[in-house]
């Protein structure tokens, strides 16, 4: 895990006086997960209720509860383990569960997790009252985790207790581990990085892990803290975010199962380099209308930014030639939007008479350190027919949603476009819809721009925007079982199962088939340093089959989108799924590209603030108990952050939660934190808050604490209120200098959060309350998530498109200060979790780009950049003498034609467009 790599699993603890489980419930699960649906048996069943139990454990103490319902149950903790015995102790106690049977299992699973065996501590059936157990167990040979189940093996409608449950390793009476012996450099095809190697038999009998030390050359390692924990049995390891070109000082301690640790080893010295070759990034390949000419495009890979040359290659009787070099760097210094589907490189390849009967060209690329990369090819593509390309084509809305069987909608009886002139301000991007209806089947569609030209009276061009800055996405359709489960029919664009456009594709090209409608999303950007004024636009659809033209016009204004907008907006993101679809791991170099890349996504698109996981944090704990932390992960992220310009505020994660799943829990309780012994090696559980203090500290030290708030706990409801109340006191008990934000179910919350974040619905049942909080001194925001749904606005596949937009219109109208969503691209999670298709990404994993974005997240965008416009003419306003309130009474006349309140707005595009209008009108003023 970056600069604190874990080859190991889970919590744990070795040695007897220091239990690896004790549980008595009464502050909630602790580290007990319950979510496992893989365990559900019969089909379909659901598992068993598992709750907390006050009063019904012994002597009245509190118990873990599990209720079966015809179904069976478990409760899991995930713990390091190894060779030896075991001792498991507790009780436990059922009512009517018959010949089903409960109890307590330990599984054993080795280093690559993979399941070795299991052992039953205990079972009982029927009605049994308390019963203690305590049992000694053997881990078999090779074991690295357990698995500590409290379950029902069978389905029941029984009901079982646990209470005091224990697990404890007993010291095997090993020898002492010696002083381990190791060696370090950077492994082909790794760059940041250094891996560490040792020889499994140069160690002392039981050995099973090694605290490695790694800092720069000049730095004395007595006082360091470790920065991998590696499983022996591995043989080596990998130590990641280490700088490239820079020395180390690198040394280990050796542990062994019963928990005692060697002296340091001798230590040993590695420069790390970068020996990671770059990826050969796209090409495309097309002959021309001249004999032995090929029109060659490039685009490099995202992940890669240290490029030096391309190289554009053709292979003839089984014989590769290079025919072209290109200098990387001027290339990618070009100023371009996120999402430029143009070639980064165009040049014409002209081949010998030999290389004329070439199929395919390549590229291959090199880095500033003289990696190599492979060789990409791709088929040379024929041009485009001459004649008209047999389709039909309409400019249409960037909203508008079709199925793939509608006919093409009517041309305006007056002729006119049905986008008119699209009006930009510098700095901003407008989208709209090409779409097309072949007449017989069509290969190789792509689109090509000619830049846009401002023209004067004489039709003298007087200036360009290159075509770099516009961009095509063939708009890919998802398919839906079923539609949201709480939007009326009246609200869904067309009822399921069906297919609905979303996703903006990333290939450059398609086939298409007959009389199958496909959109084009097509996205205009204005460079912040465009000439104000009209410009003409033109581009083609080439096919094999044809080449059919259209035009439109933009107008660039005066006014400038400010680079940092002035709404706070966070999606919450997953990094681990980000890096999914480029195959790599989270904490490697790429997997920082990775991050630095969504950061460019985050921004493109508005985004602001960033939540930061408490995992970035890595703790240590002292024999005296006392915490030492590393930041260097939780300090590169934050880095990362500021770079891509996505710093506005950072949102600390949760400090708790529910204390079980029920959501009408009605206690709040923090969660516990992993943190590592210095001594061994083991981990052991932290409340968070016991981390708060010198994580508060350290932010202040880098001076960002205006620029940063914690999360308490998700979505507090009148029935937890006292005790969200209570953690919230002591969370700014412990960090004074946090200001706290949650997203919120209730509205009286004075005292308890700084930043409130009311669900849409809420928000708007309880306006005047949110209102007077932010009267007070406190930040309101709003948020939505699969709810509310219904004539509200959200983010549904299946409901329109233009609602997204619609959501920062309120934004604007409402005046308030934030706006949250939990999921940019939770890809892991189903797209029909909830029935409600749309909440949990609003983006698609992609190839080419860092993630493809959406009709849905484009639409937000644009209404991100409305809502901007809302608060420049505010200001104006307020310059020249109105008061707030009069400036949100003038501006909220102004808007009543597209919204008149959170369920009364409109869904036509030109309406929008017209009332926006009015506003750019207004600040030119």
């Amino acid at each position: 895990m970056g600069t604190f790599f874990l080859a190991l699993i889970g919590a744990a603890g070795l040695a007897a006086a220091a239990p690896l489980v004790h549980s008595d419930f009464e502050n909630g699960f602790g580290s007990w997960t319950l979510d496992h649906s893989w365990y559900e048996n019969p089909k379909g069943s659901g598992l068993s209720r598992i709750a907390t139990a006050t009063g019904e454990g012994r002597g009245g103490s509190t118990a873990l509860k599990m209720v079966g319902a015809g179904n069976r149950g478990i409760a899991m903790r995930v713990l390091l383990g190894y060779p030896g015995k075991y001792r498991v102790s507790g009780w436990i106690r059922c009512e009517n569960m018959g010949k089903s049977g409960a109890g307590v299992l330990l599984e054993w699973l080795d280093r690559n997790n993979t399941w070795m065996s299991g052992s039953t501590v205990i079972r009982i059936q029927g009605d049994t009252p308390w019963k203690h157990f305590d049992t000694v167990v053997d881990a078999p040979p090779g074991t690295r985790s357990i698995h500590f189940d409290l379950l029902s093996f069978d389905a029941n409608r029984g009901t079982v207790w646990y209470d005091d449950i224990t697990l404890e390793r007993l010291k095997q009476g090993l020898p002492p581990p010696t002083p381990p012996v190791i060696r370090a450099w950077t492994p082909t095809g790794e760059e940041g990085c250094l891996a560490v190697a040792w020889e499994e038999k140069t160690l002392a009998p039981g050995c099973v892990r090694l605290l490695v030390y790694a800092e720069p050359a000049t730095t004395d390692l007595k006082n360091a803290l470790p920065r991998a924990v590696l499983d022996t049995g591995a043989g080596q390891g990998r130590i990641r975010s280490l700088k490239n070109g820079a020395e180390y000082r690198l040394a280990a301690r050796a542990v062994n199962a019963d928990g005692a640790i060697s002296a340091l080893g001798p230590a040993v010295l590695a420069t790390v380099h970068d020996r990671e070759p770059p990826r050969p990034g796209w090409v495309m390949a097309r002959a021309t209308d001249t004999l032995g000419e090929i029109r060659a495009g490039w685009r490099p890979h995202v992940l890669d930014s240290d490029l030096a040359r391309v190289h554009f290659v053709v292979e003839t009787r089984g014989k590769t030639r290079d025919i072209r070099t290109l200098e990387v760097e001027p290339l990618l210094a070009a100023a371009r939007p996120l999402y430029a589907t143009a070639p980064f490189a165009e040049c014409t390849l002209r081949l010998a008479a030999a290389d004329r009967q070439t199929s395919r060209v390549g590229v291959w690329c090199e880095d500033r350190h003289g990696n190599r990369s492979d060789t990409a090819w791709t088929a040379i593509r024929p041009a485009a027919a001459s004649g008209p390309a047999p389709l039909d084509l309409r400019l249409v809305p960037p909203t508008t949603q079709l199925p793939h069987d509608a006919p093409l909608p009517p041309v305006p009886a007056d002729g006119a476009s049905d986008i008119g002139v699209l009006r930009l301000l510098r700095g901003q991007a407008k989208g709209f819809q090409v779409l097309l209806r072949p007449q017989q089947a069509l290969h190789d569609v792509h689109v090509e721009f000619e830049p846009l030209q401002q023209r004067d009276a004489t039709g003298r061009v007087v200036a360009e925007i290159p075509a770099r800055w516009l961009a095509a996405h063939f708009v890919e359709y998802v398919h839906l079982p079923k539609n949201s489960r709480a939007t009326p029919e009246a609200e869904l664009v067309w009822p399921a199962p069906a297919d609905y456009p979303d996703e903006l594709g990333d290939a450059p090209a398609l086939d298409m088939a007959a009389e199958k409608l496909q959109p084009i999303y097509l996205r205009v950007g204005a460079p912040r340093d465009a000439r104000p004024g009209l410009y003409r636009g033109s581009g083609s659809i080439l096919c094999r089959e044809g080449r059919t033209a259209f035009e439109f016009r933009i107008r660039v204004e005066p006014m400038v989108l400010p680079e940092r907008p002035r709404l706070k907006f966070v999606y919450w993101f997953s990094w681990p799924d980000a890096c999914t679809p480029f195959k790599v791991e989270q904490f490697s170099e790429d997997g920082w590209r990775v991050l630095a890349r969504l950061g460019d996504l985050m921004r493109t698109h508005h985004q602001n603030v960033v939540r930061v996981p408490w995992s970035l944090v890595h703790t240590w704990q002292r024999q005296d108990g006392s915490l030492v932390h590393d930041f260097r992960d939780f300090d590169r992220f934050i880095r990362t952050f500021q770079t891509a310009g996505v710093d506005a505020m950072f949102c600390l994660n949760h400090i708790g939660g529910r204390a079980t799943s029920a959501w009408e829990c009605p206690t709040m309780v923090s969660h516990s934190q992993r943190v590592t012994l210095l001594a061994t090696g083991e981990d052991r559980r932290v409340d968070v808050l016991d981390i708060l203090p010198d994580l508060e500290a350290h932010i202040r030290s880098l001076g960002l604490l205006d620029r940063f708030a914690v999360h308490v706990a998700d979505e507090p409801i009148p029935k937890n209120l006292p005790s969200y109340r209570a953690l919230a006191a002591a969370v700014q008990a412990r960090a004074p200098g946090l200001r706290r934000i949650d997203a919120v179910h209730v509205p009286d919350l004075d005292g308890s959060l700084e930043i409130w974040v009311p669900q849409l619905n809420y928000f708007r049942q309880w306006l005047e309350q949110f209102r007077a909080a932010q009267k007070a001194g406190h930040e309101v925001w709003f948020y939505v998530a699969w709810v509310p749904q219904g004539k509200y606005p959200n983010r549904m596949i299946d409901s329109a498109c233009i609602k997204p937009r619609i959501l920062h219109w309120m934004n604007g109208i409402y005046g308030t200060d934030g706006y949250l969503h939990w999921a940019l691209n939770d890809w892991h999670i189903s797209l029909m979790s909830l029935q409600s298709p749309g909440d949990q990404y609003i983006c698609w994993p992609s190839e080419r780009f860092i993630a493809d974005s959406s009709l849905r997240y484009e639409a937000e965008r644009e209404g991100l950049e409305d809502c901007e416009l809302m608060f420049m003419l505010e200001d104006a306003w307020r310059k020249n003498g109105m008061s707030p309130e009069q400036a949100r009474q003038k501006l909220k006349r102004m808007t009543e034609e597209a919204v008149r309140g959170f369920e009364d707005y409109t869904r036509d595009w030109q309406t929008l467009e017209q009332c926006r209008g009015t506003l750019l009108d207004a600040l030119e003023q």
